[in-house]
């Protein structure tokens, strides 16, 4: 059944006002985002600040001390490379 000329433009005519809507909410959050300003902000109850304070006690634990690297250091090798690696190749 195929949509006449009619209906089209009943459902034209229903999208208007919503697009309408749409936009009116959009402006509204944009504006009372932006542009108002909060006054509790301003006015409200500041914290102290909460020092942080790391305990290191944990690392002088002998069990810690006797533990060793897991793997042996890479050894990096000499002469790999070239001075300047982005120029060409020539041979």
């Amino acid at each position: 059944m195929a949509i006449d000329f009619i209906q089209k433009r009943k459902i034209q005519q229903l999208f208007i006002p919503i697009l309408g809507a749409v936009i009116f909410i959009t402006a509204a959050v944009v504006w009372w985002g932006f542009f108002t300003t909060n006054s509790s902000v301003g006015g409200g109850v500041l914290l102290p600040a909460r020092r942080v304070q790391i305990n290191t006690s944990i690392l002088s634990n002998p069990l810690l001390e006797k533990l060793d690297e897991p793997r042996l250091r890479t050894q990096i090798p000499d002469g790999i490379g070239r001075a300047n690696p982005l120029l060409p190749f020539v041979q």
